[in-house]
């Protein structure tokens, strides 16, 4: 599942925030829908990080799926997190990139009217015949409290024998608005990456300037199932697994059931003792493992290998 590009590196994280793309105490919230998956997305930014001498900001996502269980119960859970690198140059944005085993800078967007530019992403990417190529168009500005935004829309072009497509559109102040989250183009399938489509719930920083797309409040999605968004002490190891799954846990398991993507219960049996379960037995891909204790229950992905 495509949601970004994972980059990690040894870092060095400062508390304080330099003078970067995104506004202090900059925090937004999108809802995403694709590959079959619903998911709530909580940004924000966290601080600086330095590597080989630049300055990067650091974003972490925090995931929650909303996961119908069965056709009477909805349910909400802890879908992971990740953490995205940009540096603005000017009024060009880059990501850190960690792609095939190098970690370079690709290029985001450029917040400028006609610009043009390739994705190193596709140029490393052999399986890439044509390079597409992207084009960011000013489209209009949206002034909140005296503060003035600008947003672009992006084109992508020579991609195959497909006409142009848009993708956007994207505020200068944190990005994408609604649409493909990161401009990319998946050479394989010869597909623009909408396999995940994002829209905007909310966002607000420290300067003032804050939207909002939706009447409830901006996190009010974490009010589905507040109990099953608790983490109670509770852990799974090891995730990916491949044999044998391990609950960790301070307080003692009433049942353990697992459901694969489509909402099918799997037939698991929990070792009370060892508080373990035999996963040898089902095909790699994506469960959720849903834990009872105490008349409660939380759900954590798994990933099986």
């Amino acid at each position: 599942m495509k949601y970004g590009l994972l980059f990690f590196l040894c870092v060095i994280f400062l508390p304080l925030l330099s003078q970067g793309w995104l506004k202090s105490g900059a925090e937004w919230h999108y809802y995403s829908n694709g590959e079959g998956l619903q998911v709530y997305h909580h940004m924000k930014l966290e601080g600086d990080v330095i590597i080989s001498g630049k300055t990067y900001q650091k974003v972490f996502n925090q995931r929650y799926l909303y996961f119908p269980v069965s056709p009477s119960k909805d349910t909400l859970t802890n879908y992971g997190s990740e953490s995205f690198l940009y540096r603005m140059n000017g009024d060009t944005l880059f990501q850190l990139i960690h792609f095939q085993d190098t970690t370079f800078e690709d290029i985001v967007i450029i917040f400028r009217d006609q610009a043009h530019w390739q994705s190193r992403s596709n140029l490393n990417d052999t399986s890439c015949t044509q390079t597409p190529d992207y084009t960011s168009t000013f489209y209009n500005t949206e002034t909140v409290n005296g503060i003035t935004d600008s947003i672009f829309i992006v084109t992508v072009s020579n991609v195959y024998d497909r006409e142009d497509f848009m993708m956007g559109p994207y505020s200068r102040r944190f990005g994408c608005n609604s649409g493909d989250f990161t401009p990319r183009y998946d050479c394989i399938h010869e597909i623009a990456i909408f396999s995940v489509y994002y829209q905007l719930l909310c966002y607000q920083d420290n300067e003032g300037f804050s939207i909002k797309n939706v009447q409830n409040e901006c996190d009010y999605y974490l009010t589905l199932n507040t109990g099953e968004l608790s983490r109670n002490n509770i852990s799974i190891y090891p995730n990916p697994a491949t044999s044998k799954v391990t609950i960790q846990s301070e307080i003692a398991l009433d049942e353990v059931s697992l459901y694969d993507l489509q909402g099918k219960k799997l037939p698991v049996q929990l070792d009370f003792n060892l508080k373990q379960i035999d996963i040898s037995n089902f095909k790699p891909g994506i469960y959720f493992l849903e834990i009872t204790f105490e008349k409660m229950k939380i759900t954590e992905k798994l990933m099986i290998e």
